[in-house]
């Protein structure tokens, strides 16, 4: 958008101007996770889903997918968003966690850039929802079981598909990741 200016004094001198307003799409958000029970150092990268809405909504007004790149089970990242006017988070990492939601004082707004830090609220996501549903149950213990003792890759960027056991991220399934 262009807005014209023109600034007159008492004098009646003026000046004209013009200033260029662009409105952009996307906020960034800035994100901080830990994998609760990953052992790997790393680096692996994990495909997390985070869904944003305005408390107390009961769903959520956008859905973003961010592949993050963990060392020693944390990691840190600026994720673009659709603009909007959040007040709650939820990330979950589809092949291995359960999932985790923020809201106040833990999801804010600095500046211009809303902040998600599940590391400071203490909120790991953790480990063991193989099936991607809200529950460990036998389900996830059945496909721990049939991938038991199989070599896998640590990671999983958006786009790998399920199921994977390796919830430690160590490359192998095995008892750690029961």
């Amino acid at each position: 958008i262009t807005i014209e200016w023109t600034a007159t004094d008492c004098a009646g001198n003026s000046v004209d101007g013009e200033q260029v307003i662009v409105v952009e799409a996307t906020s960034n958000m800035l994100v901080s996770l830990e994998l609760d029970g990953v052992v790997a150092a790393g680096p692996f990268d994990r495909c997390i889903t985070f869904e944003l809405w305005e408390c107390p909504d009961s769903g959520p007004a956008a859905i973003v997918e961010a592949t993050m790149s963990f060392t020693g089970g944390a990691a840190s990242a600026v994720v673009p968003v659709p603009c909007g006017a959040y007040s709650c988070v939820t990330a979950r990492d589809r092949l291995h966690t359960l999932r985790r939601t923020l809201d106040a004082p833990d999801f804010t707004i600095a500046g211009t850039d809303y902040v998600a830090d599940f590391v400071a609220a203490g909120k790991p996501l953790v480990g063991g929802n193989l099936n991607d549903d809200f529950f460990v149950d036998i389900l996830d213990f059945g496909l721990l079981s049939f991938q038991f003792f199989m070599a896998l890759p640590a990671g999983t960027p958006c786009g790998a598909v399920g199921p994977h056991a390796d919830i430690t991220g160590n490359g192998v399934v095995f008892t750690e990741d029961f």
